[in-house]
């Protein structure tokens, strides 16, 4: 189980609920595993060794200064071991701090394994003992990770590279030293320290990783128990100024809403990237993962993160968008973190035909981010080259891609049918007009002028064409035909703004999704959603439980909106993540964690309903 992450743009490190390593990503958020998701080994010895999982060591996260703590309680020796990150290059930290409260002194080891599988793949890895460094350089092309531990006051410390044997090696919680191997290589070190009387000693830990051997060598070979403890400060003021501002009201979510700024933060690259989830534990099973950008989730996320006054870093991916568009102005279903195009399943030929293998809200919901961001920060001059290079393309897309009066079939949110869906629909609605004001201030009166009235026509055919007995359908087919499947989709067009909350046919609408999707508390996607389904019933999930939310505070219900709100909040691991969707008996995850989607739609409905 993935129980934290851990990132700053160029790494991000995600660990298992005894507070081990267990993905690492560089350079890209969430692509290249470093690790190949494979559990580092911790093992400790004050009388008897044993691995941290053995031990039920208290780990927890603490969002203030996004860092992981793991305490274990030894007998003669207290252990408090700290992970963080360098504020700006890919170091992780570890402080491991020993307390003896005995009367004598005491000695501990402990000795750490980390088995390294740079590219994600386990193949031609080489490692070494540095003496320079005092400490081990592992290396395969353009990858390389340094390895150092040393002391405050004094420890022995030993270090081996080897392959699956080294395993046992570090059993007694001590390596025997190897100085170098290739192949499928582990990482170890060992330290054995004597704790004071009543006092304490330290352990720093830094792995420290680069493109070449100067930057891996450079970085590491400078780390000291004095600038390890600096860079811990420095780390936790920072976030520590992020996140003080993020004050629930009413309501005690302050816990939660700072996880949720580091995870849309930390699943945020230096190039503007936002992946979906770091989550690699479905890569056996699939044999892909969630590990991209996909334009949807990305975008609300950088809308989410607009709201919490993160300029800088939604308007970072906004910046993604010219290099990411296609030359017809749309853009695809998913990218990796490099920005290249991604895996996919959608064909570009159907019915003997070509067709765009797109989701075309898409491209709408960037649009629809890009404009609630302008009407916030009026930053004319930051967008220059995201309206050149997308804004305006996208617009003559979705303009031009039309047929009978509305968008021409494309896939739908939830990636599974191709048609022309209420929800697209309704996000090319609030894509166009939020992109309207910065069209006319870009001086491109004409375009404004037709997204206005394309988007008013838009509404009265979704009116007339994509209801049913007074409420919304979720799609009309390939052959036109309304599907009548309650769908939480449907309530688009309220959320993105196409339809007044009270509308007739949006209160039925809702009152239906309600009535007919609501499990154990939360909000199923669809009628017998079969996705990752494990009982009877389909699975809720946490982004369709919070529209639901905001639609019940749209219309006045408040107190309603806050027990979805809440059912949401109780759903999140004791760490501050929240998942994809639950159980719908024990409501446990059953899907990737965390889902930056889940978060964005929390934070956006925690400021919808003024709790923020």
């Amino acid at each position: 189980m993935r129980f934290t992450s851990l990132g700053n743009g160029v790494v991000l490190v995600n660990y298992d609920e005894f507070g081990r390593i267990v993905d690492l990503y560089y350079p890209y958020v969430g692509l290249e595993n470093q690790t190949g998701g494979n559990n580092e080994l911790v093992y400790v010895k004050v009388d008897q060794p044993k691995e941290v999982s053995e031990l039920s060591p208290t780990v927890r996260f603490v969002p203030r200064v996004n860092a992981l703590q793991t305490e274990l309680d030894l007998g003669k020796i207290v252990m408090t071991k700290t992970d963080f990150l360098d504020v700006y290059d890919p170091i992780i930290y570890r402080i491991i701090r020993f307390y003896n409260p005995e009367s004598a002194e005491t000695t501990v080891s402990l000795a750490s394994l980390l088995d390294v599988n740079f590219y994600s793949n386990r193949v031609g890895d080489s490692a070494f003992y540095d003496p320079e460094l005092k400490g081990l350089v592992a290396y395969k092309s353009s990858r390389y990770l340094t390895l150092k531990a040393f002391c405050a006051d004094g420890c022995d410390a030993s270090y081996a590279v080897g392959k699956g044997d080294l395993v046992e090696d570090v059993k007694d919680a001590s390596v025997n030293f190897r100085a170098a191997d290739n192949g499928d290589i582990n990482l170890a070190f060992s330290v054995t320290v004597r704790v004071p009387p009543g006092g304490v000693n330290k352990v720093y830990v830094v792995y420290a990783l680069g493109k070449d051997y100067s930057e891996a060598f450079q970085r590491a070979s400078r780390a000291s128990p004095t600038s390890v403890e600096l860079s811990f400060s420095a780390w936790s003021s920072f976030w520590n100024v992020l996140t003080k501002r993020i004050s629930s009201r009413e309501r005690d979510y302050d816990f939660l809403a700072k996880a949720s700024v580091a995870v849309m933060r930390g699943h945020t690259g230096l190039n503007g990237s936002i992946i979906a989830s770091s989550d690699y534990s479905y890569t056996s099973l699939w044999g892909d993962y969630y590990n991209y950008v996909w334009p949807r989730d990305a975008g609300i996320v950088a809308h989410a993160l607009d709201l919490l006054g993160f300029r800088g870093v939604a308007l970072k991916h906004y910046k993604t968008l010219p290099e990411m568009v296609s030359e017809q102005g749309f853009l695809y279903q998913k990218y990796n973190p490099d920005l290249r195009l991604a895996s996919s399943w959608h064909p570009r030929f159907m019915d003997g035909k070509p067709v765009y293998p797109i989701q075309e809200d898409e491209t709408a919901i960037e649009l629809w981010a890009v404009g609630e961001h302008y009407r916030m920060y009026r930053d004319l001059d930051d967008l220059l080259e995201v309206y050149r290079g997308f804004v305006r393309p996208a617009v003559k897309f979705v303009l031009g891609f039309v047929e009978d009066g509305l968008p021409k079939p494309s896939w739908d949110l939830w990636e599974e049918r191709y048609g022309i869906h209420i929800w697209t629909v309704s996000t090319i609605y609030a894509g166009l007009n939020s992109v309207r004001q910065l069209l006319d201030d870009m001086g491109d009166h004409s375009l404004a002028s037709d997204a206005q009235s394309f988007s008013s026509y838009l509404k009265e055919q979704a009116m007339r064409r994509l209801t049913h007995e007074g409420r919304f359908v979720r799609m009309l087919n390939k052959e036109g035909q309304k599907d009548l499947t309650v769908d939480s989709s449907t309530l688009a067009p309220a959320i993105f703004g196409m339809v007044d909350p009270k509308d007739p046919v949006m209160v039925k609408t809702a009152e239906l999704v309600e009535g007919k999707l609501k499990v154990n508390g939360g909000l199923a996607r669809y009628e017998d959603d079969p996705y990752r389904r494990v009982k009877a019933q389909p699975n809720p999930w946490l982004i369709t439980t919070l529209w639901l939310a905001r639609y019940k505070a749209m219309i006045g219900k408040r107190d309603e909106a806050l027990a979805y709100l809440d059912w949401t909040a109780k759903r999140a691991t004791p760490s501050g993540l929240l998942p994809e969707q639950v159980d719908p008996e024990t409501l446990t995850s059953t899907n990737v964690v965390p889902l930056v989607w889940s978060h964005a739609e929390f934070v956006i409905t925690l400021k919808f309903v003024g709790l923020l």
